[in-house]
């Protein structure tokens, strides 16, 4: 009964030591670093909105170390028969239906895909390890990369697509038995810019004219008299789930909250204009914020937003003098 005991101590033994041979090891490496960082920076795309379903957005490259490097102290050290998995890892991403290789992203309709050295093997991928001297990794072995590229591509997959930052993290891994060779991070997301709103002609230079006040109206600083409703409208091919408006202009030196000082032009004085929101806060001059809008379809694919926004004049120092009041803002749309 001991002996047999004894035996299958030594069986288990033996198995673990026989995985320990097949892991790959590392001797160096030709990037200087433990494994390889594909770190990529997305920066700003545009033309997603009027590109094609299943086209290529962006593209980005990293060289893979070349296989010269076999025999030399840098080198990843593979037997015969090791398994490299090549892989998308982003937490989340499932496979978009009719499009094989293609992984979705946190944009609606904005997939991705990864593509290695050879140019035409897609990940999820499998290799076994033809190459490199049997027996311990420690006396030969292969450079488990090839010569070429690994790729990450961003892909549009579908009309309706959203806009804003690709999230960051890691989106690929290549592995070997026991390390990870290769890690392929998002490091900035960038911003994929929604170039399908255009803003309505009548709109792109709004004229706002108020009425005529008398200046004994005015019962002292921040006294408002004589507000005027407005709007601005955009067309665009889906509602924005996110859109923000910022008003840029000379603020009046009152500082009172969304007031733009009266241009040079102006023969009034102790007033400013001050702009509001639908619901009737003030905006803030310079920061973008959430506008009240309202959203009507316009022919197929096309939606007009409507945001409601007010001027007035306000009182901004002791005394008014009349004359003629302008003032000039412009207007910043983001949407994602």
């Amino acid at each position: 009964m001991n002996i047999w005991n004894i035996f299958l101590g030594m069986a288990g033994l033996l198995l673990m030591s026989g995985q320990s041979q097949a892991a790959c090891r590392l001797k160096g490496n030709p990037y200087g670093s433990t494994s390889v960082k594909f770190d990529i920076n997305i920066g700003t795309i545009l033309g997603a909105a009027s590109a094609s379903v299943g086209s290529v957005l962006a593209t980005f490259t990293q060289n893979a170390p070349d296989q010269a490097l076999i025999n030399k102290t840098n080198y990843l050290g593979c037997q015969v028969g090791d398994m490299e998995t090549f892989k998308p890892t982003l937490i989340g991403s499932t496979n978009v239906a009719g499009y094989p290789n293609v992984y979705s992203t946190n944009i609606r309709g904005i997939g991705y895909r990864l593509t290695y050295s050879d140019g035409t093997t897609n990940a999820p991928a499998e290799w076994r390890n033809t190459f490199g001297i049997p027996g311990s990794t420690t006396k030969g072995g292969v450079l488990y990369f090839p010569p070429g590229q690994f790729k990450f591509e961003l892909i549009k997959t579908a009309d309706n697509i959203g806009y804003g930052e690709l999230s960051v993290g890691e989106y690929g891994s290549d592995r070997v038995p026991g390390y990870q060779a290769l890690q392929i991070n998002v490091k900035n997301g960038g911003f994929i810019q929604n170039v399908g709103c255009t803003v309505d002609a009548d709109s792109k230079n709004k004229a706002v004219t108020l009425n005529s006040l008398a200046t004994n109206k005015f019962t002292g600083i921040g006294d408002s008299q004589g507000e005027k409703p407005f709007n601005l409208k955009v067309t665009c091919p889906a509602e924005p789930p996110n859109l923000k408006i910022q008003f840029d202009g000379i603020e009046d030196s009152s500082k009172i909250a969304g007031t733009l000082a009266l241009s040079n032009d102006s023969t009034a004085s102790g007033v400013g204009i001050q702009l509001l929101h639908g619901e009737g806060q003030p905006v803030q001059l310079g920061k973008f914020e959430s506008p009240t809008y309202k959203t009507q379809p316009k022919g197929q694919k096309k939606y007009t937003i409507t945001m409601d926004f007010s001027a007035r004049y306000i009182q901004t120092k002791p005394y008014v003098k009349p004359g003629n009041a302008n003032s000039t803002a412009s207007f910043t749309l983001q949407y994602n």
